[in-house]
């Protein structure tokens, strides 16, 4: 089988990257589409994003 990775579960690393993902997007979105990464990454922060 050549694609193993179509039936296997999300490893670690990929869950993790989507949660942040999921965080980003909804940190935007809260901010009414205006926000950039210095602000989104400023929020973030705020909410714990950088401890974890």
């Amino acid at each position: 089988m050549c694609y193993k990775w179509r039936d296997r579960r999300p490893t670690a690393r990929e869950l993790h990257r989507q949660r942040l993902a999921d965080e980003i997007k909804e940190i935007f979105t809260d901010s009414g589409g205006t926000y950039g990464l210095p602000k989104i990454f400023i929020r973030w922060s705020a909410r714990g994003g950088a401890s974890r």
